[in-house]
């Protein structure tokens, strides 16, 4: 159509890594480096936390980032209190840590549009991603009920605005539940233990739209999680209103992504994977999000089925492998948007990940 004529010849953004035409490429994804420890004189009660990111990520597109920076103190009757910048206590997905726990190489469509933030400028977003992190702090613990069961919480008031100096009074509150039985209590600090849990989350505020407006922002989500030695089982679901980041129009490479204030969506998340042989494991995702799915022609229905294999050199050294099969259907949207999601391919990705 004459609307698209400017951009004949051109791949759609979901269809390129970078720039305006790339499909391929090497990168290093994520180069973290940290420091954790203990503060002195403390008894072991207050311990730090401090990252860095130096790779190729949509967290680190304004250069080098502070990932990680923050101090928690463990009170000899129970609770947690942490402050600084930290992971925010949402779906079970971002909270994994992707040298260790992580079985696909990419975030879920619906992590990744529902819960990946960036600022917001005059109705488009700016900046580079926050990484599911916040500045605030959080009061969290785990409680005994049995030798088997244990309830964890998480509370937190965050500014809503990661590695940046807060410019308004206005703050997240966020929290979450879960309840797990552990069939082997001994694992129970290890990140990969034997559990069968049940989690729920929200997460409420509001955002700077422009500078007439402010938005109201609720994400709030459950799931559950079924790990036994070689087999995971893991579903998830998740609902967002405002502040809602919907793509570029029409989506190509250098157009703004646009943030609609009061929109809603939908998704959920399947992951299944069976360490089949030592030290080979099969995974697979599927992936579904429902982005305005009260309104018709904006509406838009991305759908995900990814097919993983890792294969783990030591217990600190693995080689990963997905394909991706991806659709997104605009059910009432005008024929240049019908046209242009049908282009979307699917994705092959290798990643080699090393921890130290």
């Amino acid at each position: 159509s004459p609307g698209l004529q400017a951009y004949e010849g051109r791949h759609a953004a979901f269809n390129v890594l970078s720039g305006d035409d790339t499909q391929s490429a090497f990168g290093v994804r994520r180069l973290r480096l940290g420091i954790r420890g203990t503060i002195p004189k403390t008894e072991g009660a207050v311990t730090y936390l401090a990252t860095v990111d130096a790779g190729q990520n949509a967290s680190t597109s304004d250069g080098p980032a502070l990932m990680d920076g923050s101090a928690t103190y463990s009170s000899p009757w129970g609770p947690r209190f942490r402050a600084g910048q930290f992971k925010l206590a949402t779906m079970d997905e971002t909270l994994e840590a992707f040298h260790i726990t992580t079985d696909l190489i990419d975030f879920s469509v619906v992590a990744a549009r529902l819960l990946q933030e960036r600022a917001i400028d005059e109705g488009v977003q700016t900046g580079a991603a926050y990484s599911f992190r916040d500045i605030g702090v959080m009061l969290f613990d785990t409680v005994s009920f049995s030798n088997q069961l244990r309830l964890s919480y998480a509370l937190s008031v965050t500014n809503g605005k990661a590695r940046a100096i807060d410019e308004d009074d206005a703050k997240d509150v966020g929290g979450r539940v879960q309840l797990a039985w552990l069939p082997k209590p001994q694992q129970e600090f290890k990140p990969d233990r034997n559990e069968l849990a049940l989690f729920a989350w929200g997460l409420e505020g509001s955002r700077h739209y422009s500078d007439t407006q402010r938005v109201d922002r609720l994400r709030a989500g459950g799931g559950a999680q079924f790990m036994w030695d070689w087999l995971r089982l893991r579903t998830e679901a998740v609902w967002a209103k405002g502040a809602l980041p919907t793509g570029a129009a029409p989506p190509f490479p250098g157009n703004p992504v646009a943030v609609a204030p009061d929109a809603k969506a939908w998704g959920g998340t399947f992951l299944f994977g069976a360490r089949v042989v030592e030290p080979l494991e099969l995974d697979l995702g599927f992936n579904r999000l429902d982005q305005q799915y009260d309104e018709e022609a904006p509406r838009r229905i991305f759908t995900e089925v990814v097919i993983g294999a890792q294969y783990f050199l030591d217990a600190k050294a693995k080689v990963a492998l997905n394909y991706a099969w991806r659709d997104i259907s605009a059910p009432d949207g005008s024929p240049d948007a019908k046209r242009i999601v049908d282009t979307v391919a699917p994705k092959l990705s290798v990643q080699a990940t090393v921890r130290y």
